[in-house]
């Protein structure tokens, strides 16, 4: 089953937890064996680190962001996508899980880049940490979740996280052909012409933008859905 042998991946590398919840956020020990130098400069309680959530069994679909941004640091394990519906105060990211169940079948799974997230990704220095962490984290853990999952789509939310799965995906071998699709983030805005821009929220997120960037539609059909329901 896929959600055992991911589970097992986390075990490998450096979770430690006696049984995986389906609950997230559960607090679980931490100690990376492929950080064999001190690059990534990994401090469990200080930086947020959590394993990935498991979609559905027979899932076709993975969204992959760039790193933890939980304000709570420390490890922990992710649970089970659709355990997040239940959770308050999620309610973008939430949407997009939901958008992705609606239109392919089941929830997806839900990675990071990298594992051992930073206490500000804004920051100048904490930025060049990522970028440190991911060349190593990606190979341990991403590169072996997408052959698990035997996914036919990737969903990145973010430009980090594209350009990172479009290399990473050229350097693995025995997979299936995967689609991978660039997803206006969650929190962020979307970077389209005015008329699709003016007034973005998370509403047209889910109805227009997310549709448009995932093939659904297009962008004539867009503008033709949004002007005869009058919000241009």
């Amino acid at each position: 089953m896929k959600r055992h042998r991911l589970v097992s991946l986390f075990k490998n590398n450096g979770f430690n937890f006696d049984n995986f919840s389906e609950e997230m956020g559960i607090p679980c020990g931490f100690s990376c064996p492929n950080s064999v130098t001190s690059a990534c400069n990994v401090k469990v309680e200080e930086n947020p680190i959590w394993t990935s959530a498991l979609g559905g069994e027979n899932a076709i679909t993975m969204v992959v962001g760039e790193a933890p941004s939980f304000k709570e640091m420390g490890a922990k394990t992710g649970g089970l996508v659709e355990r997040w519906m239940e959770k308050k105060g999620q309610r973008e990211v939430n949407a997009l899980f939901e958008f992705i169940r609606e239109n392919y079948g089941d929830y997806p799974h839900f990675s990071d880049v990298v594992k051992c997230g930073v206490q500000s990704q804004g920051e100048e220095k904490d930025t060049k940490m990522l970028d440190v962490r991911s060349e190593i984290c990606g190979k341990y853990f991403l590169k072996e979740e997408i052959k698990i999952v035997d996914l036919d789509i990737i969903f990145c939310v973010g430009g980090f996280s594209y350009d990172y799965v479009v290399k990473l995906i050229k350097e693995i071998s025995g997979i299936k052909k995967i689609k991978i699709i660039k997803l206006t983030h969650y929190s962020g805005s979307a970077r389209y012409s005015r008329r699709l821009r003016k007034g973005i929220n998370l509403t047209k997120k889910i109805k227009y933008i997310w549709p448009l960037e995932a093939g659904l539609l297009t962008e004539e059909e867009v503008i033709m859905k949004m002007e005869k329901e009058d919000i241009m």
